[in-house]
């Protein structure tokens, strides 16, 4: 989407080269610069492709053949044929659990079970890309029997690290009402303010009972917030 900000890079942190997409040198030698940072990765990546040709064989390779070239250690070995297994079960998992949210029904039975007998408030954040696909749901509050913390940065953080799109929020009230508090109407309304700046639309505010829910949505509350905020960064921008 134009104009979508995203956070930062931080400079400490390995990033994957643009130029080992075309260079199975420069792949495998990102790969055990991770390993071993204190062994010149290029010397060791280009011994191993002499001795097995493709990076796919480095890969396959049993760890005890891997060890006849000089300069892999055991742990390095062991990570390389290790790396199939991981990249398995890592297609697998995403393949089963990916998860695509298309209305407030489909992300209400996606966050239900997070809410089942808890005593404690807790906030649970929903991040979909722009295909409706599930990329994030986590915990990103917890507090007390009668009120949880709203923490709009961090919110906000985890929307450009993936890149949202779209995100639904739910919390809880253990005591079963489920109707909105004046607090989570204020909370709501400044979530869709911080949001709106990162072109990021808040779908949906779920809020769980004991055994009941109410959509912040279907109830008209969300709308109204939304119009008002919208309309105010517009008489700002003009």
């Amino acid at each position: 989407m134009a104009g979508k900000k995203r956070l930062p890079p931080r400079d400490d942190i390995p990033r994957f080269p643009m130029q080992a997409e075309d260079s199975p040198e420069e792949a495998l030698a990102f790969f055990l610069r991770l390993l071993e940072p204190g062994v010149d990765p290029t010397i060791l990546a280009d011994r191993l492709l002499e001795r097995f040709d493709r990076i796919a064989d480095v890969f396959n390779a049993p760890p005890e053949l891997l060890l006849r070239v000089e300069g892999v250690t055991p742990r390095v070995a062991g990570a390389l044929s290790a790396l199939p297994d991981f990249s398995r079960i890592y297609e697998r998992d995403k393949k089963v659990h990916r998860l695509r949210l298309f209305n407030s029904q489909s992300a209400f039975e996606a966050v239900r079970s997070r809410f089942s007998s808890m005593r404690r408030e807790i906030l649970v954040l929903q991040i979909l890309d722009s295909k409706g696909y599930l990329q994030y749901m986590g915990t990103v509050g917890e507090g007390s029997t009668d009120k949880v913390p709203i923490l709009i940065p961090e919110i906000v953080q985890l929307c450009l690290l993936y890149n949202a799109n779209t995100v639904f929020l739910s919390h809880n009230h253990p005591s079963g009402n489920v109707m909105p508090s004046h607090e989570d109407i204020v909370a709501t309304r400044e979530v869709v303010l911080a949001l709106s700046s990162i072109h990021v639309n808040l779908f949906d505010h779920f809020i769980f009972g004991r055994d009941d829910y109410f959509s912040m949505l279907d109830g008209g509350m969300l709308k109204p917030i939304k119009d008002e905020i919208y309309a105010f960064r517009r008489e700002l921008l003009d």
